[in-house]
């Protein structure tokens, strides 16, 4: 029997020191290799969304790459990069499909294509957006799939009924709403070999890598769009973690981001891990943390990783300092705690960011730059201030009516004003720009304030 051919497209977002195969897009690699390497041509194609501002012209290029090779399935992915990636993958989902539907290559599912009649067409994808905005918002895809994707995507391939993947469904048929799970102890890693030949998919020979030991997040944050389906965080493979690590400190990397949600938030496996480190690895591991699950004995971990050599930065995401703002956006912090731990991390030189967010419902300049003194007090080596995105299907997005959020492309306010990144007028991704507590001349105000912390990071850098 005739493999079938699979076009893999991956859309992320990818800086200059990330490696070329992202974290998401290597697991379902490997997961591939692994379980469909006997009836499965890949076809792996991967864009960096952010380096490209014409969406039209990106779609050309992905398509004059992929049609050639003449694949049986696509799978459209975006399920990696930033917040901003899935906005615009969205848009390149909808262009995609309407070149192909003028070229009479966007067919449904079992429908032979009147061009190639050996071929089917079908339109996989799993982006990280919700599903309340999956089928409206992309019309154009036979099968939208939303949730982890690994398994999904291996049972699809093998042609398993499709209705009975839990998190696919056909487009333009009842939408359950169910999310794709995956078994974590069956998903293999992108970094280790399997001993079949079968190398790594994400090159070791780099400085960098983004790493995890966690899926999901058992916070319910408004604005975030990377919570899980699942009420607690699933964790990797014990095993599997140890080898990683093992091969982390044998490798050249010598700085990894690990992409936990929450790294300090779940059971004392957490300790576990960062254990594995010691006496083995001299460079900078980034934990994304929490201020009120500091505990002593994560203290003492990152104390002792830093006397034997490494480096650990933690990332605490602050946002705001008021309780109507932390109301709003279901992400409460407490102060007292925050100011006792704040001098615990100075006295055993651990290095600490914080991040803030602007342009919060019931947001004013002013308690904007009360948030921004405190950050200051806690005299963190970096602090950033992100504006607000209504990501599709958060809490927020859905009530920003209420909120009385405003929200416009930033190319269409004003793409002039220095304080605005130029990548974001770029992407034309919209932002909230006005509220019942704020103009939009308090947004420019309130956005000027956040590029002042970022050139003052410069100029330290």
């Amino acid at each position: 029997m005739p493999k079938f051919r699979l076009a893999l497209v991956a859309l992320d977002w990818i800086r200059q020191k990330d490696p070329a195969v992202s974290l998401g897009h290597g697991s379902l690699l490997a997961m591939l290799q692994q379980n469909n390497a006997n009836d499965c041509d890949m076809i792996d194609s991967r864009w960096a969304v952010n380096h490209h501002s014409d969406i039209r012209e990106l779609s050309r290029n992905v398509l004059s790459q992929i049609l050639p090779q003449r694949p049986d399935v696509w799978q459209l992915d975006a399920s990696s990069g930033t917040r901003c990636t899935s906005s615009k993958s969205c848009m390149i989902f909808s262009d995609l499909a309407a070149i192909m539907a003028q070229r009479r290559r966007c067919c449904s599912v079992d429908r032979r294509c009147p061009m190639h009649p050996r071929e089917r067409w079908r339109n996989v994808t799993q982006p990280l957006i919700s599903l309340s905005a999956a089928t409206e918002k992309r019309p154009c895809l036979s099968l939208p799939r939303s949730g982890q994707n690994q398994q999904s995507t291996v049972f699809h391939g093998r042609k398993f009924p499709k209705f009975a993947i839990k998190g696919l469904h056909e487009a333009g048929t009842f939408d359950k709403t169910l999310q794709a799970d995956a078994n974590l102890d069956l998903v293999p890693s992108p970094f280790l070999s399997d001993g079949n030949d079968i190398q790594p998919v994400i090159d070791l020979n780099r400085s960098f890598i983004r790493w995890e030991t966690v899926r999901g997040c058992r916070f319910g944050c408004g604005f975030c769009q990377h919570r899980d389906a699942k009420s607690e965080p699933q964790h990797l493979n014990q095993g599997r973690i140890r080898r990683e690590i093992e091969a982390i400190c044998q490798s050249r990397f010598n700085d990894v981001a690990a992409l936990d949600p929450t790294f300090n938030s779940l059971s004392s496996s957490y300790l576990s891990v960062l254990d594995q480190f010691a006496n083995k690895f001299s460079g900078r591991i980034t934990l994304q943390s929490r201020f009120e699950m500091v505990a002593p004995d994560f203290l003492d971990r990152c104390s002792r990783l830093g006397a034997l050599g490494a480096r650990i930065e933690l990332e605490f995401g602050l946002q705001t300092i008021h309780p109507l703002e932390m109301i709003a956006t279901n992400r409460s912090n407490s102060l007292r705690k925050i100011k006792r731990i704040a001098p615990e991390l100075h006295a055993r030189r651990i290095p600490f960011a914080v991040s803030l967010i602007c342009d919060l419902p019931h947001q004013t300049i002013a308690s904007f730059g009360e948030t921004i003194a405190f950050a200051e007090r806690l005299k963190p080596f970096e602090i950033a201030a992100y504006p607000l995105m209504l990501l599709r299907g958060t809490p927020m997005e859905q009530k920003k009516h209420e909120l009385g959020l405003e929200e416009a492309v930033l190319s269409h306010v004003d793409p002039s004003i220095e304080e605005l990144p130029k990548e974001r007028i770029i992407e034309g991704i919209p932002h909230v720009v006005a509220s019942p507590t704020f103009t939009r001349e308090d947004w420019r105000t309130m956005n000027r304030m956040a590029r002042v912390l970022q050139e003052r990071q410069a100029s330290v850098v």
